[in-house]
């Protein structure tokens, strides 16, 4: 123990030649730092905790706003898929516009586009009262075929008949108006 106050002596040796209001000043400041560091640690820990926490907040945010990008994006791509419920709905009008294809009126591959109303995009080739009387016994045949968009356009292709038009349509398939098709 006498080794141990020896070796500090001399660094606490002009400490004790103060006076002692000095002493006391430096002990009043040594325990007012002893108090107040680790209440400066606790606030620094408190605003990286309330920090952490709004960032955790905002990444939870974040990742909910994915989720629910992502279950839109589940339920458009259900909307888009062609189920066999459906592909029973759309076979009769594919058959109804394939049997109408004459000498008068030509028909290129149809296609169908899934989504919350299926669009059909039909090109074809004709003369202008075929084309007409398609389209008019297709409306009629099918009310909920809707005609979004046609293009006609003379067709420079074919020379030997020039009153063959091309025409590009598009039509969308109200499925709330059209009757379930029967299953097999």
């Amino acid at each position: 123990m006498n080794k141990w106050l020896i070796k500090i002596t001399p660094v606490l040796l002009p400490f004790a030649q103060y006076p002692c209001w000095q002493k006391l000043a430096l002990f009043v400041l040594f325990a007012f730092l002893l108090l107040v560091y680790p209440l400066w640690q606790g606030q620094e820990l408190k605003e990286k905790r309330l920090a952490l926490k709004e960032q955790q907040q905002q990444t939870e945010l974040a990742l909910k706003q994915v989720k629910q990008g992502l279950q839109e994006l589940k339920q458009k791509q259900l909307a888009q898929e062609l189920t066999p419920a459906l592909a029973r709905q759309l076979m009769p009008i594919d058959q109804y516009i394939l049997q109408q294809q004459s000498s008068q009126l030509h028909l290129h591959p149809l296609q169908w586009r899934m989504g919350e109303k299926p669009v059909l995009h039909l090109n074809m080739q004709g003369s202008f009262n075929a084309l007409y009387q398609f389209f008019h016994q297709l409306l009629r045949q099918y009310p909920p075929l809707s005609l979004v968009s046609l293009q006609l356009e003379k067709d420079s292709e074919n020379k030997e008949n020039q009153q063959f038009l091309w025409a590009e349509s598009v039509w969308q398939l109200d499925l709330s108006q059209l009757a379930p098709a029967k299953e097999s």
